[in-house]
């Protein structure tokens, strides 16, 4: 009897120790996902130094920035970008354009 007793408290032991060590999982949050799109003229040539400002589904200010030399600008998914194009020499005969990096236009983009 003793014997089975001694059998069933180290089973015991041996199936609480086993939950008690040291985990290794860490769980790093992602972030947003981030997209890279351009501004582009026309010809498809990038539009510099235009300042945009974008913000998240609570209003929130998350990006004020300009346009890099090739027109490129970042956003996470879901925010709402506005450009400032106030002095901006182009007009209706040579608009804009929001593109990918291959020079796809973006039609499931809303302009205003």
């Amino acid at each position: 009897m003793k014997k089975k007793i001694g059998w069933l408290i180290a089973g015991f032991t041996v199936l609480v120790l086993n939950g008690c060590g040291n985990s290794t999982d860490v769980y790093v949050d992602p972030g947003p996902e981030l997209v890279s799109l351009f501004l582009v003229d026309d010809l498809g040539v990038g539009v510099e130094y235009v300042p945009y400002t974008c913000v998240d589904s609570y209003n929130e200010v998350v990006v004020d920035d300009v346009t890099n030399i090739n027109g490129e600008f970042t956003f996470a998914v879901g925010d709402r970008c506005t450009f400032d194009l106030y002095g901006f020499a182009g007009d209706v005969l040579n608009p804009l354009y929001i593109a990918d990096i291959d020079g796809f236009g973006k039609d499931d983009i809303p302009y205003s």
